[in-house]
């Protein structure tokens, strides 16, 4: 009976958050002509536009929910969150350093599935681990998060998600795994509200505190005028250390590469 009741409340609220975002949507519209939305559906009334590729971290819920709900999308691992688990997993191999090292040259220095077989057989080998579990699990799943597997699909240049937990991190003061649909309306405008208001503050304040010039030297000067005060004193370090160098050779490498060696000046 309790099922039968989760169910229902579930379908219920589906219903009303599906109704409450195109509701929020069509508000957008009218407060603003530049805002655009758009969604279309199937026969069975799910949605077309779904996104060509996904990319997360190892988990197997998660996948089973991607195969299911968006059977058309191809599931990527990220690469970065299953390297960062070498030094862990392997904790007891010795010179895990130097394997660690060579499996980032075997996955990022071969473009063909020939020659990352063939590599990543005689990387195990070498190490003499053909026993290990976890790296025989990855063996098992190379479609879903080796380069030279996932090339067909295009992922604009990402490969892992870094720039979605630094997301995560900051909508966690707003919200959680629990937030329905129609809430998390409400509470991402609150976050966004909140982070343009804090990027005004944080220009007005850096308007208001500039570094002074400590040299001559235009670059210097460049610097000063585009980047932000704090990450215009991290340059300027560098700016100032020019001025206690002298040219020493003069190369031209290419027609538009040339080449400087520099002599400290005491």
């Amino acid at each position: 009976m309790n099922n039968v009741v989760r169910k229902e409340k579930s379908k219920e609220f589906d219903e009303f958050d599906c109704r409450a975002m195109f509701e929020y949507f069509t508000k957008m519209k009218e407060a603003n002509d530049d805002f655009f939305f758009s969604w279309r559906v199937d026969e069975a009334n799910k949605l077309m536009d779904v996104p060509g590729g996904i990319i997360t971290n190892q988990s197997v819920p998660m996948a089973k929910a991607i195969q299911q709900v968006l059977p058309d999308s191809r599931h990527r691992l990220c690469v970065w969150n299953i390297l960062s688990k070498v030094p862990r997993k392997l904790l007891a191999v010795k010179k895990v350093g130097e394997f660690h090292k060579k499996i980032k040259d075997v996955l990022y220095d071969l473009l063909s599935i020939e020659e990352f077989d063939s590599r990543w057989i005689e990387l195990i080998w070498s190490f003499k681990l053909e026993g290990n579990e976890w790296l025989k699990s990855l063996w098992e799943e190379w479609s879903h998060w080796v380069p030279a597997y996932v090339k067909d699909t295009f992922w604009a240049g990402m490969s892992t998600t870094q720039r979605v937990e630094s997301i995560h991190h900051f909508f966690k003061g707003f919200m959680n795994a629990k937030t329905s649909l129609r809430d998390f309306i409400q509470k991402y405008t609150r976050a966004i509200e909140f982070r343009a208001n804090a990027e005004k503050v944080a220009t007005a304040n850096d308007n208001r505190r500039k570094t002074k010039i400590k040299s001559t030297l235009m670059v210097e000067r460049f610097f000063q005028k585009n980047y932000t005060d704090a990450k215009f004193k991290e340059v300027q370090s560098e700016c100032l250390a020019l001025i206690y160098v002298l040219l020493g050779t003069e190369v031209q490498i290419s027609e538009s590469v040339t080449e400087y060696t520099l002599i400290e000046r005491i």
